[in-house]
């Protein structure tokens, strides 16, 4: 059996063990080499990277990603809000004669109809900013860590 090895080498095994190689330069000349015996590779670890296979650490957020979860998050949370801020427009027409309770309550429908907008917006807006500053804070000083169990 016979290969070529890069350029500048053909290996071949005439009669020698698995364990041995015999290297021709393409000059002509052969070389015995011991081979070492086989070991997977190691993974390659950073300094900070913990040596315990459960324990991990979030090195990078996806600002879009989070962006759009806060958003959808926040937009329905406010929608818990929204029968509060109904009712407190619905109180507003019952004040007395001579102020416009009807004009408060129709501040309160719209601002209600708006409340889950503006809050998945502005949830939107936040999350792909505390994402962008984790990223930086995670490159300057090392991420969160946390530690995974296996669930029986």
């Amino acid at each position: 059996m016979t290969g070529v090895l890069g350029k500048a080498l053909a290996c071949t095994f005439p009669g020698a063990s698995p364990s041995e190689l015999q290297i021709q330069c393409l000059a002509g000349s052969w070389k015995k080499v011991q081979l070492a015996p086989h070991r997977p590779p190691l993974r390659e670890t950073s300094p900070n990277q913990s040596k315990d296979p459960l324990k991990k650490r979030l090195s990078h957020i996806d600002p879009l990603q989070t962006g759009k979860i806060g958003g959808a998050f926040y937009a329905l949370i406010s929608l818990i809000i929204v029968p509060f801020v109904l009712l407190g427009s619905l109180a507003a027409t019952a004040v007395p004669e001579g102020s416009d309770g009807m004009a408060f309550f129709g501040i309160g429908i719209g601002f209600a109809l708006f409340l889950p907008v503006i809050y998945g917006v502005l949830g939107f807006i936040l999350g792909l900013i505390a994402s962008l500053i984790y990223n930086l804070l995670a490159k300057w000083i090392g991420g969160l860590e946390f530690e995974l169990e296996d669930v029986r």
